[in-house]
């Protein structure tokens, strides 16, 4: 381990990164964030050091598998102060990404360094979710009538904006215009997201996991033409069910969908669509505070994140005697507070 002075150079909903010598660290937290909402009105203890652990675990193991990963696995290269909710990576250039109220849209700027981030989210689905916005894409491109549950004939791969005020979905062309380049590449990251996407659901479906979808963020080095994993791939990026229970952050999502809260952001959010001009106030026109959790549920949450950051990938068989009834005993508590919680929670009696 080495010693550094440490910059902050982004505070985030659910993590800070620092700049060090070696690149950036990766300093989780407790928080969490919904919705593009930003934080959260409560805390999930332990999230953060689960969310590092996860981190290093996964990334270590498909290193192994040979998928290039922006982790720094070598400890000899960590820093000193580096804590326990906390990761070293590659640091990588950004694209500038900045709206244009003249012109009601977007503009994007190429990043300058020929290490950089790709400005998208990676998205993967085995299976269908009925919340998706998807569903209504892929019923009118194939003329099918898919619902929620509905397991896809193949992985499906599209594209979001990631640095703009909210997600939005980008056809394959806007991600040319984008990035600048040709088809090619294009099936690149879509190839090598297929192979990341079954190389994590080869590793949990043995536990009783089903992967349902989720993201990934990549970035470029143009010299060695070579695509990065980066950022996390962590239960707030994918979508997993145990046993037909949600298992990932998307319990949360839909504690909160049963509340006014919930159907007020949905609205401004889609009036901020309508009209590109309100685009990056929607936040401000939204007249309710998130509601705080039931303490039950957020104990449940907690013990969820802390199971996901104790597997060892190249251990999962020594460890599924030993994790297997923690997810059964999960299981039944889940099960009790949705008779118990669920109903206070969507009152507001919390």
């Amino acid at each position: 381990m080495t010693s550094e002075l440490r910059e902050l150079i982004y505070q985030g909903s659910v993590k800070n990164v620092w700049r060090v010598t070696q690149g950036l660290i990766f300093s989780y937290t407790d928080q969490y964030s919904l919705f593009d909402w930003g934080v959260m009105p409560d805390l999930i203890p332990q999230k953060g050091v689960s969310l590092a652990m996860m981190h290093r675990n996964l990334y270590s193991w498909l290193a192994q598998q040979g998928i290039t990963v922006g982790l720094v696995t070598d400890p000899l290269f960590w820093p000193q102060s580096l804590l326990s909710h906390e990761v070293l990576v590659e640091e990588f250039d950004k694209f500038h990404c900045a709206f244009d109220e003249q012109a009601g849209k977007w503009v994007y700027r190429s990043a300058q360094s020929k290490n950089y981030l790709l400005p998208l989210e990676v998205v993967f689905r085995f299976r269908v979710h009925g919340q998706s916005s998807f569903v209504e894409r892929w019923n009118h491109q194939t003329k099918t009538n898919i619902k929620h549950g509905d397991m896809l004939p193949n992985v499906v791969i599209e594209f979001f904006s990631k640095l703009e005020d909210q997600d939005r979905f980008l056809c394959e062309e806007e991600v040319k215009a984008i990035l600048g380049c040709g088809g090619d590449f294009i099936d690149h990251i879509r190839f090598t997201a297929i192979r990341i996407a079954e190389l994590l659901r080869s590793a949990w479906e043995p536990l009783g996991f089903e992967l349902w979808d989720g993201k990934f963020e990549f970035g470029f080095k143009a010299d060695q033409r070579q695509l990065v994993l980066v950022d996390a791939i962590g239960l707030d990026e994918v979508r997993l069910t145990f046993d037909q229970i949600p298992f990932s952050k998307e319990v949360l999502r839909d504690l909160y969908r049963r509340t006014s809260w919930y159907h007020e952001v949905v609205e401004k959010k889609r009036q901020a669509l309508d009209n590109p001009h309100l685009m990056g106030n929607w936040k401000n026109n939204v007249t309710q505070k998130p509601p705080r959790l039931p303490q039950p549920w957020i104990d449940w949450v907690s013990r969820m994140y802390q199971i996901m950051g104790l597997l060892e990938y190249d251990m999962l068989p020594m460890q599924q005697s030993k994790i297997r009834p923690q997810l059964d005993q999960l299981k039944r508590d889940y099960q009790n507070l949705i008779g118990l919680e669920w109903k206070e929670f969507s009152s507001g009696k919390n």
